[in-house]
């Protein structure tokens, strides 16, 4: 039996009849050829999602009508992960991987080891592929999705956040990351495929990060970044919810 497709609207656009972006409206016609009174699932990126059916479809408009109440998720916090700028390809299986294992922010930054530049029509990119990320593993949140020009940018940005660490190749066998690092809240610092400068090292420390190894082995930018993410996930599915997660749900 097939799974019932997800879609995604923005909060904004949501009501009892939602029109889809292009996007959408062409993946569901004529992607997934689905036809008026096809039932799908539409999230929000933001904890809401609910029963749909598609109602209207046309060359210009696929219009969806809600079929009962949406689902309100709430949202644990989770990982901040702060990649530095890399390849395309790279970047996106990073974001990718990063909706899966439920990173709470994305946080991506120019370090001087990037290849190019952070382009002013980024978010826009990211969004898709974390979309597609979401349907896939059917999430109803989407990661918050920030860039940030400069190292200066990102550490103000992180200044108030509880635990703040830099992987780092030339950190000791000692500090190597663990589970508690990664209890919420937290952030998280990748570099850049050519590595970390030792200015750029020294400013994360002096701004109270601290560094953490992930072995021996050298791994590429984005391997890194699943490594984490990856024990993030598993450290949140170990942990019961807190306090304050109960009461807000």
């Amino acid at each position: 039996m097939s799974r019932t497709p997800w879609v995604y609207a923005p909060a904004h656009a949501w009501a009892d009849t939602v029109e889809l972006c292009p996007d959408e409206a062409r993946h569901l016609v004529t992607v997934l050829r689905l036809r008026p009174g096809a039932m799908v699932t539409l999230f929000d990126g933001a904890g809401r999602s609910g029963p749909f059916v598609l109602a209207q479809t046309t060359k210009k408009r696929v219009l969806l009508r809600a079929h009962a109440a949406p689902t309100l998720h709430p949202r644990p916090q989770g990982l901040i992960l702060a990649a530095a700028w890399t390849k395309g390809g790279r970047r996106g299986f990073l974001v990718e991987k990063a909706v899966e294992l439920g990173i709470q922010d994305i946080w991506l930054w120019q370090a001087r080891f990037s290849q190019g530049n952070i382009p002013e029509d980024g978010p826009a990119v990211w969004l898709r592929q974390a979309v597609a990320a979401a349907k896939q593993c059917r999430s109803p949140w989407l990661p918050g999705l920030r860039a940030f020009a400069s190292l200066a940018a990102l550490l103000a940005a992180a200044a108030a956040t509880a635990r703040r660490f830099v992987l780092w190749e030339k950190a000791p066998a000692s500090a190597g990351i663990r589970l508690a690092d990664l209890a919420a809240p937290c952030v998280v610092a990748v570099g850049p495929e050519g590595g970390l400068d030792d200015e750029e090292v020294a400013a994360f420390i002096q701004h109270g990060w601290h560094p953490r190894s992930l072995g021996s082995r050298i791994l590429r930018a984005e391997t890194a970044g699943v490594y984490v993410a990856a024990l993030a996930h598993y450290q949140t599915e170990q942990s019961p919810p807190s306090q304050d997660a109960q009461e807000e749900s």
